[in-house]
């Protein structure tokens, strides 16, 4: 009988082992379906497909993986003015990945737009921390926390030609989607 219960718990950890390539594999061909779908403007089939994608995820190890699936699947919700759920993608996207930038700056924006202005500032400043080095990115924070009004005392005192504020022009584009 002790036998039997190994046989089968080595069968099951074996098909277990041999399940997660196919179903990383299964998800990439979901990601790439939805992208195709929705650069054709089926937006809602699209996110359907992220919704499977990130439900066959969920018996992978958390990863950032699962963050770019909620990620992408949110700025299709904005697309289709669906907040609420962008809302809560977005927040899957930073908790999984807390160093997530563009989550926390597309959350930020979300927020900015949903009138909640402490929370837009949260999420913009922590953007703005990951931002790091990246004169041109922290910038671009800069900029768009100063047009929606979500500055504060601390940003004040950032003099023009510092690494967060460069004094070059700024005509970046706002973050885009990521890749896994």
């Amino acid at each position: 009988m002790a036998n039997l219960r190994a046989i089968t718990l080595g069968w099951t950890l074996g098909v277990l082992f041999l399940a997660q390539p196919v179903q990383a594999n299964r998800i990439q061909e979901w990601v790439t379906q939805a992208e195709q779908l929705s650069s054709n403007g089926y937006t809602a089939a699209a996110i359907e497909l992220y919704q499977k994608a990130i439900e066959l995820d969920l018996a992978q190890p958390v990863s950032r993986q699962k963050a770019f699936l909620h990620f992408n699947q949110a700025l299709l919700y904005l697309d289709v003015q669906k907040f609420n759920e962008a809302k809560t993608s977005l927040e899957y996207t930073v908790i999984i990945d807390p160093n997530h930038l563009k989550g926390h700056f597309n959350l930020g924006l979300l927020y900015a737009d949903l009138r909640k202005p402490l929370e837009a500032q949260r999420e913009m400043s922590l953007a703005l921390a990951l931002a790091g080095n990246n004169a041109q990115t922290a910038a671009y924070i800069l900029q768009v926390m100063e047009e929606r009004g979500l500055m504060d005392k601390s940003f004040s005192a950032v003099t023009p030609g510092s690494p967060a504020n460069p004094s070059s022009d700024l005509n970046t584009a706002p973050p885009e989607r990521t890749s896994p």
